[in-house]
């Protein structure tokens, strides 16, 4: 019960960050390249969104630095799609905040953490050690 507690504040935490940047109707596999990554900040989808390539995720060695991508309904990727995370980040620090599901196509290369809501509830598919690391922006117990 806690950890569902525990995805709920996640959940919620990630969906109140203002947006930076808005990809409605854009495929994260073309948003980016090996020559042209993306930043940390705050992706928004206003519905669905899908990956039918791979997404570059550049730190620019800011290891403490967030990608959060908010996804309105369906996060789903094609088979044998990736996200790649260079320069001293970790997927730890990459979130998608999912409204509805995710659907991760056979052979996916997937980093990061997918809080994915179902049935009224966040499915937990990121680690507890997400929740220890950003509980104190959020408020709770992480107990």
């Amino acid at each position: 019960m806690q950890a569902q507690t525990d995805a709920t504040l996640a959940f919620n935490g990630f969906a109140a960050l203002p947006a930076t940047t808005d990809l409605t109707g854009q495929n994260l596999g073309s948003v980016s390249s090996h020559a042209h990554p993306l930043t940390p900040g705050v992706y928004s989808f206003s519905s669905s969104a899908q990956s039918t390539d791979s997404l570059f995720l550049d730190f620019a060695g800011a290891n403490d630095a967030r990608f959060v991508f908010q996804i309105g309904s369906i996060l789903t990727t094609a088979s044998n799609s990736s996200v790649f995370v260079t320069n001293g980040g970790s997927n730890d620090g990459v979130f998608f905040q999912v409204g509805s599901s995710a659907i991760l196509g056979t052979g996916t290369a997937f980093q990061g953490n997918i809080l994915a809501l179902t049935s009224g509830h966040p499915e937990h598919w990121c680690e507890r050690r997400v929740w220890e690391r950003y509980r104190p922006q959020w408020g709770g117990d992480a107990g």
